[in-house]
């Protein structure tokens, strides 16, 4: 493993009172926001000079309780448009170009797990041993399907495209493959596959280019599996087992290369092909959560439990990167 080989650390800000749960960009990596446990949401502007980081814009405290996930709209083709999310129970809608709450909707439920694509909002709740995934339409925040058959938290789903299947991955350490060509109101999994983690599943990750899905789980483990379209079977290919924490975000460089933070406080990053740790970035009293690359920057953005951002300049291979 070589050291400082990769990644250059250039700036620490004070961002948030509280955990930074997620840093987002919009599609022309213009915008840059974050969202915190202290309820508030802040928009960023960055220094041509990196090492003078962050520099607040705007903030927008207009939920009631922690802000736990950001996401573009894409389908309302403006780059500036998002949806957040928050344990107040309600889904909020911004246009950040012009600085702005849009609408707000009340899930009646705290979402443990959301996430968008094209008209739909997937989002999981849970709540009284009845854990199910409601598909939502984007315009008016209706649920037009219902997906049922964890036994436990979902804190994961991503799709694949390709087979036109959403994954879920929950605390009760099954993955669950569901049916996005079925109409049907209420839908059972396709297929499940139980046990594939010894504790809770925390981070799912889809790389359709290389028929691969990653998980990420409470038993510090990553566990890189071959997805078979034919059958939805999956085939353990590498383990990444050098984390001493539960693996808290999966961050996808290339196709060829990962980032992964846990709370064993590092971030490793990581040859997905050999399975080789490749480096681990630490700080002084660092505990790293939410990860964000901004690829035209070649900058890596940290999301802290302790409210800070820190920013790291990317020297290495341009090939290990998508550009």
């Amino acid at each position: 493993m070589q050291e400082e080989k990769f990644f250059k650390k250039c700036f620490k800000t004070d961002a948030h009172q509280l955990n930074v749960e997620a840093i987002v960009l919009d599609d022309n990596e213009n915008l840059i926001l974050t969202c915190s446990r202290d309820q508030h949401i802040k928009l960023w502007s960055l220094s041509e000079d990196l090492k003078k980081g962050l520099h607040q814009r705007q903030d927008f405290p207009h939920h009631k309780s922690s802000v736990l996930s950001l996401k573009p709209i894409l389908a309302f083709h403006k780059p500036s448009f998002f949806v957040s999310l928050s344990t107040d129970e309600t889904m909020k809608y911004w246009d950040f170009s012009e600085k702005k709450c849009l609408k707000s909707l009340n899930l009646r439920g705290v979402v443990s797990s959301f996430l968008i694509d094209n008209q739909k909002i997937f989002a999981a709740f849970g709540r009284d041993s009845l854990y199910i995934i409601k598909v939502l339409d984007i315009y008016g925040g209706e649920a037009v399907q219902e997906f049922k058959g964890h036994s436990d938290v979902i804190l994961s789903m991503v799709i694949s495209h390709n087979m036109k299947i959403l994954i879920s991955g929950s605390r009760d350490k099954t993955i669950c493959f569901w049916n996005l060509k079925s109409k049907k109101p209420f839908q059972k999994p396709l297929k499940v596959h139980s046990k594939v983690h010894k504790l809770g599943i925390t981070n799912l990750l889809i790389l359709e280019n290389k028929g691969l899905l990653i998980s990420g789980a409470n038993d510090n483990l990553i566990k890189i599996w071959a997805l078979k379209e034919v059958d939805l079977s999956l085939t353990l290919t590498k383990t990444l087992s050098m984390h001493k924490g539960w693996i808290l975000t999966l961050y996808p460089l290339s196709d060829d290369f990962l980032l992964s933070s846990a709370s064993d406080d590092e971030i490793r990053m990581w040859n997905i092909n050999t399975g080789e740790c490749l480096e681990v970035i630490k700080d002084e009293m660092f505990n790293p959560g939410s990860l964000m690359f901004i690829k035209n920057k070649r900058l890596l953005l940290v999301g802290d439990k302790n409210g800070e951002v820190r920013g790291w300049e990317y020297c290495g291979p341009i090939s290990f990167i998508n550009l």
